[in-house]
């Protein structure tokens, strides 16, 4: 759902007497995390050391709604100015709505604030939980009717609650005349457990072979096991709910079998099912990509069991209709569109993994930040943000491309993920400019270009500058970014140089040329641009700034654990250091576990990995990848025994991946503990 007003930082100030601060805060997370809500809550909003009256209007000033709490003890002494500020301010705007919230404690007759007793209230008094309520206020602060209640299609109980009760014995299963092998990927929690064996024992039944991963030892086997099994199946059956398509590891699986279909007829096949996740919500960023051209059906209760089952039988027994082609293969959502979406997730994130939204209160503003912003403000600028995965890089372009837009002087920003391109639009210079040249017009909404314009009887020179001639500067001349990330795609790509020369000349003919003065450069890269490319003269790496980020420092480690709610003491912060060093990824998916789980502390600096850790899927992904490239495996293990690497691009791309760094004598080494300990053991 759309926040009313668009150009509104928050969707709603939360307004609320001291006394009843542990209750907002579990509304505040609930609009965060699961209503696509950003609020204003001043435990999180407030900046240390700046003055909180002044915080407390630019807060009410920023947010689209203001929301007022009244428990038992009613108003309390500095709420009350912010509910005469808010009313104010409904009265001179009036889409600024003020909602009146009663929690759990208020009174069978609460005593509303003067004014504010005519307002349609929303009633928490029978939970903090009631799913009518917590409707109620998000509609409020959509500023939409709530109508009967949310949506049937909306509704999702918490997987854990939904039973299976489909039995093999309900299913008709005749004896396939062409087995398969199926490989059966899920997550090894209720109900994801139960339906994969169900699943199994089905395609059993009629004489198909399935890979199911029980019994198999966790580690370096295990991995071993799961790529041999990918590659003797014919079908990958992916069971995705909400928690595994944030997972490494099936995203590592989705790969490995694209990359082993390119190469066998088209097989394995993926059918993917979601377990209580609506079709319509995107899937992550990565997972997105890896699906974007594959139809999936979706299971929300035990009465989809039986329909599914039957139209796995059946698609699973038709091998000779399915080769060489996703498309035809029977399980499918009739109408349903996997739509790729943007690689930032427009809600405040909080699940680690992906990029965070520069105003959401997770996001930690680095040195790096300011340097790119003001550089980007130059007539023309070219901006190269190099460091390894998962350290914040997306995160920060991404950040830029929202900045530079609502800037005093607004800059109109395209975003193109390399990544995400089709593997046909990096044959040439001709098919990558116009992949571009499409993207910055759906961006820009450019009106009267189609991608039919572009004459591959001409050269991409002449196509892409009579683009910016004839249709992005012809009615507007404010000055365009081209956000470029994860580039390295094309380091190892035949036109990878020609590619970045181009670039490099379109820089060079801004000082001349008006149009592609007005083009200003932001690339993102992984990998050390050195050791692939040769000229560095003819790319645009070795002009304008260049930013590297990496480790997160103790102070921003300490702050990043203050937005979770955590104080962190000198003691537990230098743990911390030792163990991830720092690492933004690994550093947030401790905090997040802590705040799930704070009894488990302890347990996450231990060394010994069970399938319980929190690592589990992040170390896993590694070890998928090493199982296919043993060389990059044989340089990973000489550096986490001490001997360093003398093959630098194995060692960029390890260092491009997060998993070394460079000493102070330009030795590689692990780039923390967790992997020297973890990798010293499995790569025996």
């Amino acid at each position: 759902m759309a926040i009313s007003s668009a150009n509104k930082t928050y969707g709603v100030f939360l307004s609320y007497n001291r006394e009843d601060c542990e209750a907002v805060q579990r509304i505040a997370v609930y609009l965060a995390d699961e209503a696509q809500v950003n609020p204003w809550f001043d435990k999180w909003s407030l900046i240390p050391g700046e003055p909180w009256a002044r915080n407390l209007e630019k807060g009410l000033e920023a947010s689209s709604c203001c929301a007022v709490f009244i428990g038992k003890s009613g108003q309390g002494p500095w709420q009350q100015p912010e509910v005469a500020a808010a009313l104010r301010k409904s009265v001179n705007s009036p889409e600024f709505r003020v909602i009146p919230v009663l929690l759990p404690d208020a009174p069978s007759d609460p005593e509303l604030p003067p004014f504010l007793s005519g307002h349609t209230w929303v009633d928490f008094r029978k939970g903090l939980d009631d799913d009518l309520p917590r409707w109620q206020l998000e509609c409020g602060i959509n500023g939409i009717a709530p109508g009967p209640g949310r949506p049937q299609a909306e509704k999702s109980r918490p997987a854990t609650e939904l039973p299976i009760t489909i039995q093999i014995e309900e299913i008709e299963v005749t004896p396939s005349e062409k087995p398969a092998n199926v490989f059966i990927s899920y997550r090894h929690q209720e109900p994801d457990s139960s339906l994969a064996h169900v699943f199994a024992d089905t395609l059993k039944k009629a004489g198909h072979e399935v890979f199911i991963d029980t019994g198999l030892r966790w580690g370096a086997n295990w991995v071993k096991g799961i790529r041999e099994a990918l590659e003797r199946s014919d079908f990958l059956l992916l069971l995705v709910s909400k928690e595994t398509a944030s997972s490494e590891m099936v995203v590592k699986e989705i790969s490995l079998a694209n990359e082993l279909a390119q190469s066998r007829n088209g097989a394995p096949i993926i059918l993917p099912v979601r377990l209580s996740f609506p079709l319509k919500e995107p899937l992550p960023y990565q997972l997105a990509v890896g699906l974007r051209h594959i139809h999936q059906e979706s299971w929300n209760d035990s009465n989809d069991t039986a329909r599914l089952a039957r139209r796995l039988l059946s698609t699973v027994g038709q091998r000779s209709e399915w080769r060489g082609s996703q498309s035809s293969v029977d399980i499918r959502t009739v109408g349903q569109v996997n739509t790729l979406q943007p690689q930032f997730d427009p809600r405040s994130m909080i699940i680690p993994g992906g990029s965070i939204k520069t105003d959401s209160r997770f996001y930690v503003v680095r040195k790096a930040d300011e340097e790119v912003f003001t550089e980007l403000h130059k007539s023309r600028a070219t901006v190269t943000v190099r460091g390894p995965r998962q350290t914040g890089k997306t995160s920060l372009i991404m950040g830029m491309y929202v900045a530079l837009r609502s800037a005093k002087e607004p800059i109109r920003t395209a975003f193109i993920d390399f990544q995400a391109l089709e593997e046909g639009s990096l044959k040439s210079r001709n098919t990558i400019w116009l992949a571009i040249a499409v993207q910055i017009a759906k961006q820009l909404q450019i009106q009267g270009w189609k991608r039919t314009d572009w004459n591959f009887d001409d050269s991409y020179l002449i196509n892409i500058s009579t683009f910016l001639d004839q249709f992005v500067f012809a009615h507007d001349e404010t000055p365009l970014l081209i956000c470029l990330d994860e580039v390295d795609r094309l380091f190892s790509s035949p036109i990878g140089s020609k590619f970045f020369g181009s670039v490099r000349a379109f820089f060079n003919s801004g000082a001349l040329d008006p149009s592609w003065g007005k083009v200003k450069w932001l690339l993102g890269s992984s990998s050390e641009p050195s050791f692939f490319i040769e000229d560095l003269t003819q790319s645009p790496f070795n002009i304008g700034l260049r930013v590297e980020l990496g480790a997160f420092t103790p102070d921003e480690v300490g702050s990043f654990a203050g937005r979770h709610g955590l104080a962190l003491e000198p003691g537990a912060l230098k743990m911390v250091m030792e163990f991830v060093r720092g690492r933004p990824y690994l550093v947030h998916l401790m905090f997040f576990n802590m705040v799930r789980n704070p009894e488990a502390h302890a347990n996450f600096f231990d060394t010994d990995f069970t399938s319980r850790g929190i690592f589990r899927d992040h170390l896993h992904s590694y070890l998928v990848q090493f199982q296919r490239e043993k060389a990059l495996a044989d340089g990973m293990k000489e550096i986490v025994e001490g001997n360093g690497c003398n093959d630098r691009k194995l060692v960029d791309r390890l260092e491009a991946a997060g998993l070394v760094r460079w000493d102070d004598s330009m030795k590689a080494i692990p780039a923390c503990r967790l992997y020297a300990e973890f990798f010293k053991a499995q790569l025996k």
